[in-house]
């Protein structure tokens, strides 16, 4: 079990983490970085509130998810693909999403 943070405001890069999306930012605090092949992904993991656990996936500038794929982890049966529960992109253009997080 990982331990939680104590800082108040997870929400803020801190140790060189990359910020919440403010979409997210309200509703979940930053638990860990996680480990990513893709340079133009950044994954945390987060925690809401209720102690729900989820993984944000937040782009880099510039960079898009590719609706392809987000069309097949949405077509998939769920027992077989990692549950997408949000995806956005903030005014900025930076584009996030929040998927199901299965230790």
């Amino acid at each position: 079990m990982s331990q939680r943070s104590n800082a108040s405001d997870s929400t803020a890069p801190s140790q060189g983490l990359v910020p919440l999306p403010a979409a997210l930012a309200g509703r979940y605090h930053i638990v860990q970085p996680l480990p990513t092949a893709d340079e133009g992904v950044d994954a945390l993991l987060v925690e809401a509130a209720d102690g729900q656990r989820a993984v944000a996936r937040i782009y880099r500038y510039g960079i898009r998810p590719r609706n392809e794929a987000l069309q097949r982890m949405s077509a998939a049966a769920p027992r077989h693909v990692v549950q997408l529960l949000e995806q956005g992109q903030e005014v900025n253009g930076q584009c996030y999403e929040l998927l199901e997080y299965l230790p």
